[in-house]
């Protein structure tokens, strides 16, 4: 079974997260990213649990792993994703910060071992500290829990988490925080940040910079509705090729 690990990454830094719509959708992604993609499904673009499962365990196939997700941080989904995950053992897993655990210890309950699990973080305007409440019921709080980096992600790691989701970075008007993201992530022993939010072809190559040079071992940006056809709901081919290019040129590879 194919998991996140830095020798399937291109340069053994970047991998882009992309939804497919379908296994053939899916089949024509894999080929253009030179298979350097983590494909995947949004929970809540999914009314019935089952078409859910049945979409994730399609494109498990083809890639070896699939990437199973809320839908825009919507924190409503967070249980749901729990659900399918336990059903397909995807090898990875986005989620809410305070659901992290939790989905972390089901999986390795049920066996499966080596899933990624995310834990979404929001940028706080402030370089260097980050919003923690991120889950369904603290999201609405009368305030917003906004830690320092270094305190959040090492409570990412004490439960076992391997990876920051950043959620909504706004394309590149963020990148002084998202620097300083990826250097805590770094800092703290965590390999992978996962940037998201508003990442288009125009833009992800300023993301890329920012993120690897003093940030973690792997960086998975989530490229989603900007490269994905309007009339069809198709991920786009030639844009994820095009997305494989940009990383290449950022690591000086030919």
């Amino acid at each position: 079974m194919k998991r996140i690990e830095r020798k399937s990454a291109l340069g053994g830094r970047f991998l882009f997260n992309v939804l497919a719509k379908n296994a053939d959708n899916a089949k024509e992604i894999w080929e253009a990213a030179e298979g350097y993609a983590v494909m995947g499904i949004v929970l809540k673009d999914y009314s019935s649990m089952e078409a859910a499962y049945e979409a994730a365990s399609d494109i498990k196939k083809i890639a070896g792993m699939v990437s199973v997700g809320l839908g825009g941080g919507d924190p409503s989904q967070w249980r749901r994703v729990v659900e399918v995950a336990l059903r397909v053992d995807p090898g990875h897993v986005n989620q809410v910060f305070p659901a992290t655990g939790y989905t972390i210890g089901a999986l390795q309950a049920r066996g499966f071992e080596g899933n990624v699990v995310n834990a979404l973080v929001g940028p706080s305007g402030t370089p260097g500290q980050v919003v923690l409440s991120t889950g369904p019921l603290s999201e609405k709080a009368s305030q917003k829990a906004v830690v320092p980096c270094d305190v959040a992600f090492r409570m990412i790691k004490e439960i076992g988490g391997t990876a920051v989701k950043a959620f909504p970075i706004e394309g590149d008007k963020r990148l002084s925080e998202l620097a300083a993201i990826a250097k805590a992530t770094k800092e703290a022993g965590l390999p992978i940040l996962e940037p998201t939010g508003g990442i288009t072809l125009a833009n992800v190559e300023r993301l890329l910079r920012a993120c690897i040079e003093e940030g973690p071992e792997m960086v998975i940006p989530h490229v989603h509705s900007s490269i994905i056809d309007k009339e069809t709901g198709r991920t786009d081919p030639g844009k994820v090729a095009e997305l494989v290019k940009i990383g290449k040129r950022v690591l000086g590879i030919s």
